[in-house]
């Protein structure tokens, strides 16, 4: 405990006495967050040649109704412990994924520098050893709002990733970063278009053409396309029409804790 002078001087006895009382300091721009859980929300194939099962493991905050919001959570948490806490995230994931069917693979969300960390390795390997899943069963999504991937710095690590089994997904596809430098070098297996290009999908035009567009790079790439928002019969169809892989969304699956 960091201790802070509270002095109280005062003669006694023509000596000087100084007196301390310990305080707390409390960090004010980064005080202490409450725990965290995951929650799975299955992602679906839309074709029926496709055997794999996904789940997305999404972060939630223990006192969700009177503490921050999802985001403000996750962002203050990367303030606070930077890339750490997606170490914390993907032990978690680990122990949780114990609960699913071995068929299932399952994703969680990683910042961007996350991958410049050279103990990111030994925390998927140990997670994976300690909980006896499969490697081959992560999938890894970068996140869009944590700036590009720095692909000099953390492409030994994603090699190595992708060698073992480890998936690889771009997430929130077309909202900034594009990172289209990891896709020429073959190093992503999933694109997860963001939700304001899926929902005005069917909508206009130049909105079905930005998905078919995409669904053309994709194919030509060997990637898969998944489609992140999906609310409406509608937004399937088109979806579907397109020749998108995956579906994600509230019409099929809403995030429930597996235990």
């Amino acid at each position: 405990m960091a201790i802070a002078a509270n002095v109280n001087s005062q003669f006694r006895r023509d000596r000087l006495v100084i007196s301390y009382a310990p305080h707390s300091i409390v960090d004010i721009e980064y005080p202490p967050l409450p725990a965290f859980r995951l929650a799975a929300q299955e992602i679906v194939p839309t074709g029926s040649t496709e055997r794999m099962r996904w789940v997305e493991f999404l972060l939630r905050p223990e006192a969700m109704r009177s503490g921050p919001s999802v985001e403000q959570y996750i962002r203050r948490a990367y303030r606070r412990d930077g890339n750490e806490f997606d170490h914390r995230v993907i032990e978690k994931a680990f122990a949780e994924a114990r609960a699913l069917p071995v068929d299932t693979r399952f994703s969680v969300n990683i910042l961007p520098t996350t991958l410049e960390d050279p103990s990111l390795l030994e925390t998927v390997w140990s997670s994976a050893e300690e909980s006896r899943i499969d490697l081959n069963r992560l999938i890894l999504e970068v996140i869009e709002f944590g700036g590009a991937v720095e692909l000099n710095s953390s492409f030994e690590t994603i090699v190595e990733l992708r060698r073992a089994g480890v998936g690889v997904a771009l997430d929130d596809y077309g909202q900034g970063f594009s990172n289209l430098d990891m896709v020429s070098a073959g190093l992503v297996d999933f694109i997860k278009l963001d939700r304001s290009i899926v929902q005005g999908g069917p909508r206009t035009p130049n909105s079905r053409g930005v998905i078919e567009g995409l669904q053309a790079f994709a194919e030509a790439t060997g990637l898969s396309l998944v489609a992140e928002g999906v609310e409406t019969a509608e937004q399937v169809s088109a979806i579907e029409q397109f020749g998108v892989s995956w579906i994600q969304g509230f019409l099929f699956s809403r995030p429930q804790f597996l235990k």
